[in-house]
């Protein structure tokens, strides 16, 4: 769930929540404290963040790519991957037979063995499709006890979210807005005294004008909230987060 790749974190994640829906008992216990410490660490994500786009599609008839690199950057790079050809698999060459026959060692897809250094927001974002699947999962079968312990999360949810200090944090905001509707779907009421600290964070995601899918989605959420919530709630968490009402008027 840390993974590199966009849709392997949140498929992993998926894949992750449907195996404790078949085996609740045996995995709760052992999921539970993984997403408590892991969730939060977006928080010492440094400044220079980094982002898996640098790579050829797989296939037999892919064109590598030169990455292009700075010199600083050159002079820190891993020569496990520097100047290698990256396929859209993580790996450093194709999972062809044919050319595993001509290659002198094993490598790519099937032989993997070098990785490069996890993100910690690649890692939250991971979490935060964990803590949604996993709150549907709770919401759909009733499970009060388990809803209870996914909202004691909310706090350090809602701290991922506002975290800003790293290069790619609308990617992480993004994500996390894709999924607020079905949040607000599985905690229903128990999101309402956490609704302030996302407002904030929602609010500036929907006034800001660099990243138009970041504006786009945050703007959904809050015509969402608009429609599920009810207008005094949404009021009194404007006020707790000392945001102007009409923030909601405009984006509604």
């Amino acid at each position: 769930m840390a993974d590199n790749i966009p849709s392997m974190r949140r498929n992993s994640a998926n894949a992750l929540a449907t195996a404790v829906g078949v085996w609740p008992e045996e995995l709760w216990p052992k999921i539970l404290p993984r997403l408590e410490k892991t969730l939060p660490e977006v928080l010492m994500q440094p400044e220079h963040s980094e982002t898996f786009t640098d790579y050829t599609p797989s296939g037999p008839f892919s064109v590598p790519k030169s990455k292009t690199l700075s010199l600083e950057e050159r002079g820190k790079a891993d020569p496990e991957f520097i100047d290698q050809v990256m396929y859209s698999c993580g790996s450093s060459a194709p999972k062809t037979f044919k050319e595993r026959r001509a290659r002198p060692k094993d490598t790519g897809c099937m032989n993997c063995a070098a990785t490069a250094p996890t993100q910690l927001w690649e890692a939250s974002e991971g979490m935060v499709h964990l803590l949604t699947d996993l709150a549907s999962f709770a919401s759909s079968t009733g499970s009060e006890k388990k809803l209870e312990q996914l909202t004691a999360l909310l706090p350090s949810l809602s701290k991922a979210f506002a975290c800003s200090q790293y290069r790619h944090h609308h990617l992480l905001k993004q994500r996390l807005c894709e999924r607020l509707p079905e949040i607000t779907k599985a905690f229903g009421p128990r999101l309402v005294p956490y609704l302030p600290e996302f407002l904030k964070t929602l609010a500036t995601c929907a006034g800001q004008g660099a990243h138009r899918a970041l504006k786009q989605e945050a703007s959904q959420v809050l015509k969402h909230w608009k429609q599920t919530f009810r207008e005094e709630e949404l009021l009194r968490a404007c006020q707790d987060a000392s945001l102007d009402a009409k923030v909601l008027q405009l984006l509604g």
